[in-house]
């Protein structure tokens, strides 16, 4: 049954995915939240710096993260980066439109710790406080030996 409802809802993203002309084969940037009927956040994660084909990063996100919370998600937003930019002055972070663009952030003493924020978050209205956010988020880590993006996704709801 689980795998069942597992596969039904993979098909429900990848043909919605589709149906925008996402290639599902290519790695990509990838993230996936998911709401309650109350449009609740439940659960929110991404693959980032892949390089699986998304159709395989999303069932990765799905069966690891996804799978208890299933009974209660009503719908999902599935961002999809479209353009990524490495940023490399501070003063081109600090230029970064919170409303048009998201970041991450990359700890370069550990590649695999990433902390990202999507464009358009409520409550983040300008790039200094998506840097706090981001900096609290990762227990209070100095934003020191970093690599910066910013990023433009597609957003889709299902």
């Amino acid at each position: 049954m689980i795998l069942s409802a597992l596969f039904k809802m993979l098909k429900k993203i990848e043909k919605a995915l589709k149906k925008r002309g996402i290639n599902l084969s290519q790695p990509s940037w990838v993230f996936i939240s998911a709401f309650d009927k109350n449009k609740n956040l439940l659960i929110s994660k991404w693959v980032l710096l892949s390089s699986f084909p998304l159709n395989e990063a999303l069932e990765r996100l799905w069966e690891g993260f996804f799978i208890p919370e299933e009974k209660k998600i009503r719908y999902l937003v599935v961002d999809i980066v479209k353009l990524l930019e490495k940023v490399g002055e501070m003063k081109e972070v600090l230029a970064t439109n919170m409303t048009d663009y998201g970041v991450a952030i990359v700890f370069n003493s550990s590649p695999f710790e990433v902390e990202a924020l999507l464009p358009n978050t409520a409550g983040v209205l300008e790039i200094k406080q998506a840097l706090a956010f981001i900096k609290q988020k990762s227990w209070g880590r100095p934003l020191e030996n970093v690599d910066f993006y910013r990023f433009k996704t597609q957003r889709i709801v299902i």
